[in-house]
């Protein structure tokens, strides 16, 4: 089974309100389609954990990282401008375990 993942880039447009754009779900041998399982870790200030679970609605979003296919941990720090940057560390598990990327944010 092949998985794409472009849960980085659907996050950020979630975070300024573009809609997602990739497909971030896989067809099972039935030929139904079954959603990415997402956890995320919001490890920062003011993380609105609830703002991603309303607007990503096309993965299924799981309360333990052991029940996930990604990972995600949400990390935040100061800019030297005075705005805030946002780390999204993204972690493959099972069988998409080698899938690692980082994404960046600064507003």
């Amino acid at each position: 089974m092949i998985r794409r993942i472009a849960l980085g880039s659907a996050l950020l447009a979630a975070l300024v309100g573009y809609p997602p754009s990739l497909d971030a779900q896989q067809a099972s041998a039935s030929g139904t389609r079954e959603r990415l399982r997402v956890f995320l870790d919001c490890a920062t200030w003011n993380c609105r954990e609830d703002r991603f679970r309303q607007e990503i609605t096309w993965v299924t979003w799981v309360r333990e990282p052991q029940d996930a296919d990604v990972n995600i941990l949400l990390t935040g720090q100061r800019a030297g401008s005075g705005g805030f940057q946002y780390t999204f560390d993204y972690e493959g598990r099972g069988e998409i375990e080698a899938a690692r990327d980082r994404l960046t944010f600064t507003s």
